[in-house]
């Protein structure tokens, strides 16, 4: 079910369930993730206050959306967040999959991270500081 569901891999469901589930005795078992909070409540919050909070946030950030998710309309109250940023260093980049294509297909997202964290000039910046202060 959860594999069908979730669109997961083999080797990714076989992961996930050994995450969620323990040994309830007498060979059973039992979820230890509670359904309840897979549901998700948006706020009633117009798009353009969304827009202004955030687009507010001054720390670089890398948005990855699965393209699934881009063609079912999950982001169609924040259409911002598909265009690059550079002056507030808001980089977006759009990969192949579902909202699990980090379980399932990791080498899809890891080049983008790579590149984000190398070349993201305050990320760069801070980590030289946390050299310093681990040094």
């Amino acid at each position: 079910m959860m594999k069908k569901n979730r669109g997961l891999t083999d080797d990714a469901t076989r992961t996930a369930l050994e995450r969620i589930l323990e040994p309830a005795g007498k060979g059973l078992v039992r979820f230890t993730f509670d359904q309840r909070a897979k549901l998700i409540t948006l706020p009633p919050l117009p798009p353009a206050y969304l827009k202004a909070l955030y687009t507010s946030i001054a720390t670089p950030t890398l948005s990855i959306l699965a393209e699934d998710s881009v063609q079912n309309g999950a982001y169609k109250m924040a259409d911002f967040v598909f265009v690059d940023d550079c002056e507030r260093q808001y980089y977006v980049k759009r990969v192949l999959g579902n909202h699990d294509v980090h379980v399932n297909y990791p080498e899809r997202i890891a080049p983008h991270i790579i590149h984000f964290l190398l070349n993201s000039e305050n990320v760069c910046s801070l980590k030289k500081e946390l050299n310093y202060i681990s040094n």
